[in-house]
């Protein structure tokens, strides 16, 4: 199950979206014995990703919103407020390739808020810097230049004090 993730993450990682999807819903079939909620979220929000960059955003949306009550059930508050984070950002992004801007500002706010909950986190500082920095984006994009300055320094100041400068190269582009 670990070698089709990785695989999946691989395949991810070079644009080949279809493999990836290929090898995450193996990792799924190999995963429905395992009661391991974190597991599990993080497999069904990455076929989600997979889903929406093959351009199945309806599938996508589907997907992503199907895990919101499994990663309820997750024991340490950090990780589900990671996790949440993490599903509302990408569907945040979902609802931009759909045109419903709406949807996108509702999701973008709740990715926000959740991450915010990790912001004296070690583990997950870096989740809640590409947070601000989405918000900072949608207030450039909005021409609301001040708001927009206030969160890219802060994600700036959260990506300095995050002790592992790797991981922003690896996730940037969305949470997982």
């Amino acid at each position: 199950m670990k070698g089709f993730i990785l695989y999946s993450k691989s395949s991810y990682a070079l644009e080949q979206y279809d493999k990836a999807f290929e090898y995450i819903i193996q990792a799924q079939n190999a995963a429905t014995k395992i009661n391991d909620p974190i597991l599990a979220s993080s497999i069904i929000t990455f076929k989600g990703l997979c889903y929406f960059r093959l351009g199945f955003y309806k599938e996508a949306d589907q997907t992503l919103k199907s895990v919101i009550p499994i990663v309820k059930t997750i024991k340490n508050q950090e990780d589900i407020h990671y996790h949440l984070a993490s599903i509302y950002s990408n569907l945040a992004a979902n609802y931009e390739q759909l045109g419903n801007k709406k949807a996108r500002d509702l999701y973008n706010e709740k990715a926000y808020n959740e991450s915010r909950q990790l912001e004296k986190s070690n583990k997950y500082l870096w989740g809640v810097a590409v947070t601000a920095a989405n918000r900072g984006n949608r207030f450039a994009r909005q021409k609301q230049y001040d708001s927009a300055e206030f969160y890219l320094n802060k994600a700036l100041r959260l990506a300095n004090a995050y002790n592992d400068k790797r991981i922003f190269k690896k996730n940037s582009p969305c949470m997982l």
